[in-house]
């Protein structure tokens, strides 16, 4: 891995050539220096390869030139000749488009938008933490407004906490908590709860508080008994 490119021309095109394309203008528009090709930065070509090539594929997809895409990449490396990319006069302006300019474009794209500081993988953290807030706000308000129930029809709020291992029932009131967002929410129950044996939900005998872990919880069920 240490030199990819000894791989041979077939490999060199089809699997090394659009990152190391895609690598090289996303860091020249960036303005970041070369980096020396060591087993890391080839892995990464590699890797970056692959993406362009999917995402090609993709673009190709509605034209219905997909399978032309496709056939470029497996038959230059399974007949180990670069000849196989230039059949025609279209093939040669796909494998053109595809190896060199789109790989081109691509890393320009992202390096312009990184220069004006948008990051994906911030963009992703951003999305993913919005949904963990809207979860835990739909959460919070669920309990609020089965508290609210309880207390205007004077009955006692118990949840049922699936779990990966089973239910669990407990009472939630006063000193009850549920912790604040931040990754898995856990939650602490003052009272433990149990079915008995008509499935009615009764007080545990000697009952004690419990704190269940988020990081096993699945689902909460509200229950005003």
């Amino acid at each position: 891995m240490e030199n990819i490119f000894n791989l041979g021309i077939p490999y060199l095109l089809v699997l090394v050539l659009p990152g190391f394309i895609y690598s090289s203008v996303r860091r020249f528009t960036i303005g970041q220096a070369s980096v020396p090709v060591d087993a890391a930065e080839s892995i990464r070509i590699l890797i970056r390869s692959f993406m362009v090539l999917a995402f090609t594929v993709l673009i190709f997809v509605p034209t219905g030139h997909a399978d032309l895409i496709y056939g470029m990449v497996e038959k230059p490396v399974l007949y180990k000749s670069p000849l196989m990319l230039f059949g025609s006069a279209i093939q040669g302006f796909t494998a053109w488009l595809t190896f060199v300019v789109l790989p081109g474009v691509y890393g320009c794209i992202i390096g312009l938008a990184q220069r004006q500081g948008w990051s994906i993988s911030g963009f992703l953290r951003r999305k993913l933490k919005n949904l963990a807030q809207v979860s835990d706000q739909a959460t919070d308000q669920a309990i609020f407004a089965s508290l609210n129930i309880c207390k205007r029809e004077d009955k006692t709020l118990i949840i049922g906490v699936r779990t990966t291992e089973g239910m669990l029932y407990g009472r939630f009131g006063s000193q009850s908590k549920l912790s604040h967002s931040g990754g898995y929410r856990d939650l602490y129950l003052e009272e433990t709860w149990e079915e008995d044996a008509q499935g009615k939900l009764v007080k545990v005998p000697d009952a004690s508080s419990i704190l269940i872990k988020g990081s096993v919880i699945e689902a909460l069920i509200f229950f005003y008994v």
